[in-house]
């Protein structure tokens, strides 16, 4: 009985999500302006994200995009955007065959919402997309490309005037000063590497 019950209970936040999920559906086909189809496309894709249902996400967040985009509004444009990458990482993550076609998707969609994070002015969103542009760099173990992308959150930030929460701030800083590190560690291997050849050749 008590094995049923817990079931029973883990499958209510499913139903929940699922009821959610078409309860939005259906009042995005009753919509009658722009602003109720982007806000409520907005939350589906990210409902589907959440569910982790990576090809809604990115063909709901896709057409949310090119509305925001079409109206102006460069910050849902930087949201949706984000999105669809994050939703491209997980298909990415699915679908291992064409794992690399889904990363560069994201790649281009961050990129994107870093764009329009940074026309909105919105250091929050700079911030955030920057750090998973830079977390995409460090998997590549591109540890220089991950370092100016938090630096290029922190200096944008700092041009804003620094309208971000101190810790986002801090955390910033720190994970700036972790890559740097690295990259110099990977320097100095590389140069003992380049003695040691060195002195294979010329023993």
């Amino acid at each position: 009985m008590r094995l049923k019950l817990f079931v029973l209970l883990l499958a209510i936040p499913c139903f929940l999500v699922a009821q959610s999920v078409k309860q939005m559906e259906y009042e995005l086909e009753l919509a009658d302006n722009d602003r109720d189809r982007l806000v409520l496309g907005y939350k589906l894709a990210h409902a589907y994200l959440e569910a982790q249902n990576w090809d809604e996400a990115i063909s709901n967040g896709n057409t949310a995009n090119k509305l925001a985009i079409q109206m102006g509004q460069s910050g849902a444009a930087s949201q949706t955007a984000f999105v669809v990458a994050k939703a491209s990482e997980g298909k990415a993550k699915k679908d291992r065959k064409s794992a690399k076609k889904w990363l560069r998707q994201a790649q281009t969609w961050f990129n994107t919402a870093l764009s329009y994070a940074k026309k909105a002015k919105d250091a929050s969103l700079v911030l955030k997309v920057n750090g998973e542009l830079a977390k995409q760099a460090e998997k590549a173990k591109d540890f220089r490309k991950a370092t100016r992308y938090y630096a290029d959150g922190y200096n944008f930030l700092a041009a804003q005037g620094g309208k971000v929460d101190q810790s986002s701030t801090q955390a910033n800083l720190k994970e700036i000063m972790r890559l740097q590190q690295k990259v110099d560690q990977l320097i100095v291997e590389k140069d003992s590497l380049l003695n040691v050849i060195w002195e294979l050749e010329n023993n």
